[in-house]
């Protein structure tokens, strides 16, 4: 249900997306939205919020969403690894 109100624009927009974490071999990231104008005419607060998500799934939404991408410079390698 939320992934189709989040499609049709009235639950909420994604504001940006950030890859911040990487623990052992796990990405984490956070998705930022913010209220869509349908929530705000509602009554809704107008501050955004973020959330957990996989990073597949954060990418996904940036991706359709056309927002920003932001990947943390801890997690990018540091040196190019060598093909093996």
């Amino acid at each position: 249900m939320f992934a189709k109100e989040i499609n049709n624009g009235s639950a909420a927009q994604v504001t940006k997306v950030r890859v911040h974490l990487l623990v052992g071999n796990t990405y984490h990231a956070r998705v930022h939205f913010a209220p869509s104008p349908a929530m705000r005419a509602a009554g809704a607060a107008a501050g955004e919020v973020d959330v957990d998500a996989r990073p597949s799934d954060a990418i996904n939404l940036a991706v359709r969403f056309k927002a920003p991408l932001y990947i943390s410079k801890e997690v990018r390698p540091r040196e190019p690894r060598p093909h093996e």
